[in-house]
């Protein structure tokens, strides 16, 4: 499946890219760079959506109305993992409305340190670390993964899928909301990001031994970015 970067480069499959990016640094150096790009991006709902602030009401008010047909009813005692969380926004607006228990995790300490002074003790724990270096402590009925997924090489997405799978409690459910590109992949060499197509998300998920329950498109998004879908996982 072909893919391109924002120079026009185009590569066969996403192996070769990430082949050709591995004779250029090491995975550890790809990682650097996409957290030195982080480190530069104010810590701020405008900062980390990119300077269009309006958008997290949409995503709230798709992201609730998701977690209702999932989970009944809210507060009950549940426990939720929100990862690449940043400065809390989805652990606030969301996850601290459903979860009693809610754990945050970014990469970012910036970021980390910008949800606790937001959030303080709201938040159980807080995680500073990429997830391919993630260990898990205990077990959740909620794992959510927005817009972080892309950072992750396949294998190391794979890879932590398999964790977090093996970390789901009974009927708990696992939820990527990720960027989608039409076909095959976009290579990002601003953030150091890989925006993949629907079919290599379904791909990923199916090797990672997860079961995709169901696939929903993030409504009302602008017409100029790139669509969001929502994939729901047991």
């Amino acid at each position: 499946m072909q893919g391109f970067d924002g120079q026009g480069k185009t590569y066969n499959t996403i192996d070769e890219m990430w082949q050709q990016e591995a004779n250029q640094m090491t995975i550890a150096q790809w990682y650097g760079k996409a957290e030195q790009y982080w480190n530069n991006v104010e810590a701020s709902i405008n900062g980390v959506l990119g300077g269009m602030e309006y958008i997290h009401k949409i995503d709230m008010i798709e992201s609730h109305r998701l977690l209702g047909t999932l989970f009944k009813n809210k507060k009950k005692p549940m426990s939720a993992l929100d990862c690449g969380g940043g400065i809390g926004r989805i652990s606030k607006d969301l996850l601290l409305k459903w979860f009693k228990v809610v754990d945050l995790n970014d990469q970012c300490q910036a970021y980390i340190d910008k949800a606790k002074q937001e959030l303080g003790d709201q938040i159980n724990k807080y995680y500073c670390c990429g997830l391919q270096n993630f260990e898990f402590e205990q077990k959740y009925d909620c794992i959510w993964i927005q817009w972080v997924a892309s950072h992750l090489t396949d294998n190391d997405l794979i890879q932590f899928l398999q964790k977090a799978k093996a970390n789901l409690k009974q009927n708990g459910y696992l939820i990527i909301k990720e960027n989608i590109c039409k076909t095959g992949f976009v290579l990002d060499k601003e953030d150091y990001s890989v925006i993949r197509c629907d079919e290599m998300f379904r791909q990923i998920i199916q090797k990672s031994g997860l079961q995709l329950r169901n696939v929903v498109l993030q409504p009302n998004l602008p017409q100029e970015i790139y669509k969001v879908n929502q994939y729901i996982c047991q």
